[in-house]
């Protein structure tokens, strides 16, 4: 079998497994697939201890990343990992052919009878591009470096450093699979592996730009903030007498959601800030009574911001929200009064804002046990709660037995997060990984006449966010400080993150709509172009001096 119809059919193969996370039987699926194609290959029945399945701690899935590493025959520590991610999105409906989208070729051939947009249906017509789901994002990618693997394992001899594969469950929810196989990658380090780089195969999805591929030489960070606003009861019939905590939330999303003047920047490049994900009254039933207590939940993309920096832009948004909402009930209690008997007079109060991380130190001393308080609080979910909406309402009921009143607003993080990669030139691995898209770039432009976009970021997160972190320590420490259940529904290995420092590289196939019901894939630069530029990007990694 040829190396084009190779990857085509390992492709097929993955996407047939429907490995929509989080899923612990089909994404193990997936997984036992690449490690029975690979341990087929008589490399690594010579040499069984170098393809392992990892175990992911905290996993209560039971699911198992692997990793499968070829040693060059000349010795040396020097190794370039190649990575991915093997589970995918829910198909979305489309017609009545959505049931064949784990089927790519039935499905590419089934969206002809299918109504589409013209752009799609010239991609469809052209027969160079395959659809269904996880063509693009990103089992085209695993395909490749899977292929590339077994090719160096069938002949070490041409190596010039050693390669390592590590496939990955649960990027698409909390990236548990890559954050728990940091463990294991600071071990293979200790044990004497030199990381030269780490090279992702997420894809390139054009939106409007043609058909041109890109190399990203970092990768945008990913943190998730919380507010939990604190009113005052009331009846709604004698509304001034308390304060809305929705109220104090809508002035606070009025601020941040979508504001163009608080987002991060790279080279005079903006990038999108916050992005309201949830906005929720954690009361448990219906009652006349005030929502007097409101969650907000945002999406913040980052190039440089830290928690610190975040936490104070949190508290100031916060403070301004409440005073917003104070000033507004002021003034409509003035309005009111002119047609009431008697005057309202609003309770007032001055704009507060605790850290969660306050919060908790707060209630220990007053008594709390907040360890305690935290467990009965997620024993008492429904099984299946969002583990999210899980901290929230432990946060709550922690405000509660602290005894605090409002107005008063809490801020922190929810997970998961993911540090920002950039490339900024300072370290060796940087000035690496440049010099290598440069003479990947190059080798297109040679070899295809094809000219790869060179980007700073991939946008869309990935997870090569947990190859390092590029900030202080004390930044982890405070961010797990400032997440409520931290060590129960959510946990970074925040040592071994600290104690990586792998140069990343994301270079993938082409694709458009990915998590969308027209994902699809561009079949000639996947097949006939990116393996050969891999090898190219190998070779220039380990000759970097």
């Amino acid at each position: 079998m040829n190396e084009r119809q190779a990857i085509l059919d390992l492709l097929l193969r993955l996407c047939a497994i429907p490995s929509v996370s989080p899923d612990g039987k089909t994404e193990g699926a997936a997984i036992s697939l690449i490690h029975d194609h690979l341990a087929d290959l008589a490399y690594f029945k010579t040499h069984p201890d170098h393809l392992r399945l990892l175990d992911l701690e905290g996993d209560s899935l039971g699911r198992k990343a692997l990793w499968a590493l070829v040693k060059a025959e000349r010795k040396t520590a020097d190794t370039v990992v190649l990575m991915g991610h093997i589970d995918v999105v829910a198909p979305e409906p489309l017609a009545d052919v959505a049931p064949l989208a784990f089927d790519p070729l039935a499905y590419t051939e089934a969206l002809k009878a299918v109504v589409l947009p013209p752009a799609i249906r010239a991609d469809l017509d052209s027969g160079q591009w395959l659809f269904g789901r996880g063509v693009a994002d990103m089992k085209s990618g695993v395909a490749v470096e899977t292929t590339l693997l077994a090719e160096s394992a069938a002949d070490p001899s041409g190596l010039s450093c050693n390669v390592a594969l590590l496939v990955v469950p649960d990027e698409e929810t909390n990236s548990l699979g890559m954050t728990g196989s940091l463990p294991h990658l600071v071990r293979f380090q200790e044990e004497g592996l030199h990381f030269l780089a780490c090279i992702d195969a997420e894809p390139t999805v054009t939106t409007g730009e043609g058909e041109q591929a890109a190399i990203h030489l970092g990768s945008i960070g990913k943190i998730n903030p919380f507010f939990l606003c604190l009113g005052r009861r009331a009846h709604v019939g004698e509304y001034y007498d308390g304060l809305s905590g929705a109220l104090i939330g809508s002035h606070l999303n009025t601020i941040l959601d979508g504001n163009p003047d608080l987002t991060d920047r790279l080279d005079g490049v903006a990038y999108p800030g916050y992005a309201s994900i949830w906005q929720r009254d954690l009361r448990p039933d219906y009652g006349a009574t005030l929502a007097d207590r409101q969650a907000l939940l945002y999406s913040r993309l980052t190039v440089d911001s830290l928690p610190s920096g975040l936490l104070a832009e949190l508290t100031e948004a916060a403070l301004e929200a409440q005073r917003q909402a104070l000033s507004q009930i002021d003034e409509a209690a003035k309005t009111f009064s002119r047609h009431r008997p008697r005057p309202v007079v609003p309770p007032g109060g001055e704009p507060r804002v605790l850290t969660y991380d306050s919060l908790v130190g707060q209630a220990r001393r007053s008594g709390v046990d907040v360890e305690a308080l935290l467990a009965r609080s997620l024993k008492r979910l429904p099984e299946g709660t969002d583990p999210r909406l899980a901290a929230l309402e432990a946060a709550s009921e922690l405000l509660d037995a602290s005894g605090e009143k409002g107005p008063l607003v809490v801020v922190g993080f929810l997970f998961p997060f993911y540090p920002h990669r950039v490339n900024g030139g300072a370290s060796p691995g940087d000035r690496r990984m440049a010099t290598v898209a440069e003479a990947v770039a190059e080798e297109a432009e040679r070899r295809f006449r094809r000219e790869l976009a060179l980007r700073p970021l991939f946008e869309g997160v990935s997870d090569l966010s947990y190859c390092g972190f590029g900030g202080e320590r004390e930044e982890l420490d405070l961010l797990a400080r400032n997440v409520p259940g931290w060590g129960r529904l959510y946990s970074l290995p925040t040592e071994a993150l600290a104690s990586l420092d792998m140069a990343i590289l994301n270079l993938g196939p082409l694709g458009r709509d990915a998590h969308k019901s027209t994902e699809r894939v561009f079949l000639p630069y996947l097949l006939d172009e990116l393996p050969h530029l891999f090898r190219k990007a190998l070779t220039a990694a380990a000759s970097f001096r």
